[in-house]
């Protein structure tokens, strides 16, 4: 299956300062299945349902936020070489992981974690990317603003180390689902390479 960021983007500009984000643990313990592009292409089918979905909706006024309590989102997260050719051809691969995102609205502030991520070969990674950031207010409307960023090991040893600022959107009446962007750079031994992204996660 041929696919680029373009194919789920929901086509806004994230233009954000790239803050420094620590890494995290990777098990030399993990289990790397067997390669599966059927695997990655049942990823990208839900990520695209879920991005369509996203498309659709409106954003959530802040008003209709809860102002007490905490929330978690789950779905999708896409990370892709930001100069990529029409054809698909990047310096890394494009990979697929699932996100998670707690919310708590009492005090404001986020907390992020990618994994179980695939790339575009059907190949497997070990490690997480995490991150922290708060909700705000932009205009009328309720929106996340935070940094995400980790190590991801694939099975012969090899790394991409991301550091990403993310930038998101509340989306539906409620704030049923939480539209994600973002932007960075990715490093793979002494190359750094720019990196774009889309993440979208269900209100649980």
């Amino acid at each position: 299956m041929e696919l680029s960021i373009q194919s789920i983007s929901r086509g806004i500009v994230i233009c954000a300062v790239l803050t420094s984000v620590s890494a995290c643990n990777s098990s030399n313990s993990f289990q790397f299945p067997e390669p599966n592009v059927a695997a990655f292409d049942d990823r990208v089918d839900t990520a695209i349902d879920l991005s369509a979905t996203a498309n659709g909706s409106d954003y959530t006024l802040e008003a209709d936020l809860p102002t007490t309590g905490s929330a978690n989102y789950e779905g999708y997260i896409a990370l892709v070489d930001a100069n990529q050719t029409a054809a698909g051809n990047g310096e890394i691969p494009l990979v697929v992981g699932d996100l998670h995102v707690d919310v708590n609205f009492g005090s404001n502030d986020t907390s992020s974690r990618a994994d179980n991520f695939i790339d575009e070969n059907g190949e497997y990674y070990d490690g997480s990317l995490r991150g922290s950031g708060e909700v705000m207010v932009l205009g009328l409307d309720g929106v996340t603003r935070g940094e995400l960023g980790g190590t991801l090991r694939d099975a012969s040893g090899g790394t991409i180390s991301y550091d990403l600022v993310a930038s998101g959107d509340f989306l539906g009446p409620n704030g049923e689902l939480l539209d994600v962007g973002y932007i960075g750079e990715a490093s793979v031994g002494s190359q750094t390479i720019d990196v774009s992204g889309r993440g979208v996660a269900e209100l649980q």
